[in-house]
């Protein structure tokens, strides 16, 4: 349903680059700046060439992880978003700031199975009026017989939400096209 959501880069290869005792990674201290930026232009130009206008150049880096020279090459790469789960974002760094507080997965950390009714709970508790609540979804992990079911009922239930004016519901690239004189505000506090 294109008016419910956006396609970002999530990265390259999705491979945990961490080394012992770190959180996982993709980007971050082990990898040199032109390891990262190798791996962020292959990303970019593989998501170009798929979905060209659909493909809105936000970055959320596998695992929520990365480094400063992370957010530098970000920027330099031509990315005008940024999402990293709830992790503090530098203010002033060119970039917004678009914290996504739930993923949305089949499964919980815990591998217990998640579906549609419980992640709308969630989501229900986490909405704070005047305030963004960002949504990632793991696509990949969906593709299994019956999820792509519950996908499709939670999208239902946004829409239901939307249509009775409870929640607005808000893609990356239209808060990424609003933003362009106020992209300091996004990127130094959480609310619009």
């Amino acid at each position: 349903t294109p008016s419910l959501l956006d396609i970002v880069q999530h990265g390259w290869a999705h491979t945990d680059h961490s080394l012992a005792g770190e959180r996982k990674y993709e980007f971050g201290p082990s990898r040199s700046q032109s390891h990262q930026r190798h791996d962020l232009r292959r990303g970019r130009a593989a998501m170009t060439k798929a979905f060209g206008s659909l493909f809105t150049p936000l970055l959320v880096p596998p695992y929520h992880g990365y480094d400063a020279r992370t957010l530098a090459l970000v920027k330099q790469g031509g990315f005008v978003g940024f999402s990293a789960g709830k992790k503090v974002f530098p203010a002033g760094c060119g970039v917004l700031d678009l914290p996504a507080s739930i993923s949305f997965s089949p499964r919980n950390i815990l591998g217990r199975k998640v579906d549609c009714r419980y992640m709308l709970r969630r989501l229900a508790r986490e909405i704070v009026p005047g305030r963004l609540t960002g949504i990632l979804f793991h696509h990949e992990q969906f593709a299994a017989a019956g999820l792509e079911r519950e996908l499709a009922l939670f999208f239902r239930g946004l829409s239901r939400w939307r249509d009775k004016g409870n929640v607005k519901i808000v893609l990356l690239s239209d808060v990424i096209n609003r933003s362009a004189v106020k992209a300091e505000c996004y990127c130094c506090s959480r609310t619009p």
